[in-house]
């Protein structure tokens, strides 16, 4: 009897690898996932939190230098004595001040600060240009706040407007270029993991391969296996048939003793058993 087939064991060690490499294949597919969301997540906060409020604070800030240079203006025109003028032009001021303390409170970005310097010292060369004006605008000397503002106020002022937009410049240039970099991150996570996935299909497939492959081979050793048992079963049997057909004993009973010699030799013995 024939043994049955042994598994091959150079067949077990590649399934266990191709497993190995279909784990690892998931593992690093969630790996780059997960660092590619946290970098568009760093990115997007960087946008949503400093840029675009500092884009949208600079921006008022600009605006708010030439309401204050119109109301301390039309403030002036009134000798300093109208009251509506006055209110406006101080509600003006508070809020550029406001607008510049919000903007200089924001988180600052790498190459940000000479911007943010340039902007808070062209906002305090502004205010003190204002508020001294203002002062002596309240003492009586129009003229003479008149004077002070026509120079030192509005140098400062177009100083805080360039500075407002070199700032508004920086953040655009930083929000386009975060922007491309969540793009490039999105697109190299994208194609690193279907490439990883068409890889780990592959192995799946070779690994289903080589499963099929060994349970065909192992069906046909088990049915050669059956065929060859019972060819040896069955050769014993015939051997004794055979054995008995051209091999009869020569001592039988009388009436059939013909079975152990040639049976037309016993016809013609016969023949003379009758004289």
């Amino acid at each position: 009897m024939q043994a049955p087939p042994k598994p091959q064991k150079g067949r077990s060690g590649y399934y266990v690898l191709l497993l190995l490499a279909v784990m690892s294949g998931f593992i690093v597919i969630s790996a780059i996932a997960e660092r590619a969301s946290n970098e568009v997540a760093t990115l997007s906060s960087s946008i949503a939190s400093t840029s675009s409020p500092s884009v949208e604070r600079l921006a008022r800030l600009r605006s708010l230098v030439f309401e204050v240079e119109l109301n301390f203006s039309e403030y002036l025109r009134t000798d300093a004595k109208g009251d509506e003028e006055r209110r406006d032009f101080e509600t003006s001021l508070d809020s550029l001040e406001e607008a510049a303390k919000g903007y200089l409170a924001l988180p600052l970005l790498h190459g940000e600060q000479p911007y943010w310097a340039e902007t808070q010292a062209a906002l305090i060369r502004f205010e003190s240009s204002v508020r001294s004006g203002e002062q002596l605008a309240k003492a009586g000397n129009v003229q003479a706040a008149e004077m002070e503002f026509s120079t030192a106020g509005r140098d400062a002022g177009d100083d805080l407007v360039r500075a407002s937009l070199d700032g508004i410049e920086f953040h655009a240039q930083n929000i386009q270029e975060m922007a491309t970099r969540i793009e490039q991150s999105r697109h190299r996570s994208l194609l690193v993991t279907n490439t990883l996935s068409a890889v780990c299909v592959a192995f799946g497939v070779a690994g289903l391969f080589l499963v099929v492959q060994q349970r065909w081979h192992g069906a046909g050793g088990a049915t050669g296996l059956r065929l060859a048992q019972a060819h040896a079963a069955s050769h014993p049997a015939a051997r004794r048939v055979i054995a008995e057909q051209f091999n009869a004993s020569a001592f039988k009973r009388a009436d059939h003793f013909y079975q152990g010699v040639d049976r037309a030799a016993n016809l013609h013995l016969r023949g003379f058993h009758a004289l």
